[in-house]
């Protein structure tokens, strides 16, 4: 359900509102299903996007509400908070050119200009920023292999700063 729902806000056409909207149904839909009992397991879950793009999409660039963006993380996400956020970088330009060499096909927020790119990129630097605990930036032009090592050198540095392993 949360992959239909995602698939509908992607689509385009409807609010900034109606979009974080939808996207917190996935989002909840994917922690009841999914992230909970994995967590519950004992296991660990590496997730692509989080709540972290409803803000930079939605609140960022497109006008919702920070308080509202607030609550509503508040009621869907509770206390199952991301540990780590890894945040994958490039310049926005860089990143076009190496989809258009894969034959992605393109959903309606990567169909934008370069300057929301840009705006973008900067957001999720910002956060960043401002959650130095919890964020490391990775160079997303890596090659895989290098930026995989990367991510796992950054996990590892995560539990050894909290006193385990992975």
């Amino acid at each position: 359900m949360a992959e239909t729902l995602r698939s509908i806000a992607l689509a385009g056409g409807i609010s900034s509102l109606t979009t974080a909207l939808i996207m917190n149904a996935a989002r909840r839909d994917h922690l009841e299903k999914t992230i909970r009992p994995a967590l519950a397991g004992g296991m660990w879950v590496i997730c692509d996007r989080f709540s972290d793009s409803t803000r930079v999409y939605q609140a960022a660039m497109g006008g919702v509400d920070i308080v509202v963006l607030d609550e509503l993380e508040a009621m869907v996400v509770e206390a199952s908070q991301p540990d780590l956020t890894l945040i994958l970088d490039a310049p926005p330009e860089d990143l076009l050119a190496r989809r258009q060499a894969r034959g992605v096909p393109t959903d309606t927020f990567e169909a934008r200009e370069l300057e929301f790119h840009q705006t973008i990129r900067a957001e999720f630097l910002g956060i960043a920023d401002r959650n130095p605990a919890r964020c490391r930036v990775l160079n997303a032009l890596l090659p895989e292999d290098e930026l995989a090592s990367a991510a796992i050198a950054a996990l590892e540095a995560f539990q050894a700063a909290r006193g385990g392993h992975v």
